[in-house]
């Protein structure tokens, strides 16, 4: 007897069998996958946000170690200055690791000029040579200081005239720019506080921090009118805070000349806490606005302010 062949396939149950285990392992795949994508997705949005907060602590912690550099402070004149969410530094720079001399200001002996005004012009001032050259360009900033009466004043520099190139000993006439009352927040101009035959001129360098919409700036030159011309330190910066922290322990959140109530020879470290948020949306699962944000609180000691009140050894701020 010869018997039929058996039908070759599967039987109904065996097929469902094999698209439950499959849909199960298909499943556990797109779970396993989903979560590496979220965890992919808020590894990036914290290492993005964390590594524009080292950038930004790195570059304030160098201006903040550098700020006062052979520039004294004073009562109501600061190198370190802070307005909400605005932190301005003055220092003096260094070229090939060498400071930039102080330069004696030329004016006739036997009628120097008055009180406020300069030696070649009510904006001009002639400044002696040093090793025959005078190392200010226009758009510097330059400190005049009087050292018999300790004021202080940041000019712009607007022309710089060498009269006399080969000759080391011809004055060279810097123009400073006129009609500036203050640069951002120091004292600008002349004024009757400045005797020029007891005065003399410091090249300086500066760095203002401030955010504009959600980007922080920082800026180190001024333009012709006296503007801050900003660089972008880092975007994504929701918030940005400064303040103050002076010798006795106190804090505030400003600290420059017209505040009477502050005395910026106090002045001991800043503090800036910022808020940063991502620069694309991340997804749901991992923030529920979209967006990750990260607090960062920052605090700086002005070393170098520190030193000029040990230096003094307990004698008053000029």
């Amino acid at each position: 007897m010869t018997r039929a062949p058996r039908r070759a396939g599967f039987s109904l149950v065996e097929l469902l069998a094999a698209m439950t285990i499959g849909l199960l392992v298909l499943g556990a795949a797109t779970s396993f996958a989903v979560n590496a994508w979220v965890t992919q997705s808020r590894s990036q949005a914290s290492e993005d946000t964390t590594r524009r907060g080292r950038y930004i602590a790195m570059s304030l912690q160098r201006d903040v170690g550098e700020v006062g550099m052979l520039v004294p402070s004073s009562p109501r004149f600061g190198a370190l200055v802070v307005n909400g969410d605005t932190i301005g530094m003055l220092r003096v720079p260094t070229r090939d690791t060498a400071l930039p001399p102080a330069y004696l200001l030329r004016w006739n002996a036997a009628s120097p000029p008055p009180a406020g005004t300069g030696t070649c012009g009510a904006n001009c001032l002639e400044v002696r040579k040093r090793s025959g050259r005078v190392d200010i360009a226009p758009g510097d900033v330059f400190l005049i200081r009087d050292d018999g009466t300790g004021s202080q004043r940041v000019l712009l520099a607007s022309s710089v005239n060498d009269i006399a190139p080969a000759d080391t000993t011809a004055p060279v006439q810097v123009t400073f720019l006129e009609g500036v009352p203050r640069l951002w927040r120091w004292p600008s101009q002349l004024d009757s506080t400045i005797s020029v035959p007891n005065s003399s001129v410091l090249k300086l360098a500066v760095a203002v921090y401030y955010r504009v919409g959600d980007n922080l700036m920082r800026a180190s030159r001024f333009d012709p009118t006296g503007q801050l011309m900003p660089e972008l330190v880092a975007s994504g910066v929701s918030a940005f805070d400064a303040s103050v922290y002076f010798a006795n322990g106190t804090q505030a959140d400003s600290a420059f000349p017209e505040d009477s109530l502050r005395d910026l020879c106090q002045v001991a470290s800043v503090r800036a806490m910022t808020q940063l948020t991502t620069d694309r949306p991340a997804d749901p699962r991992v923030a529920a606005s979209g967006m990750v944000t990260r607090p960062l609180d920052m605090t700086f000691l002005a070393r170098n302010l520190l030193f000029q009140r040990r230096a003094r050894r307990g004698r008053p701020c000029a």
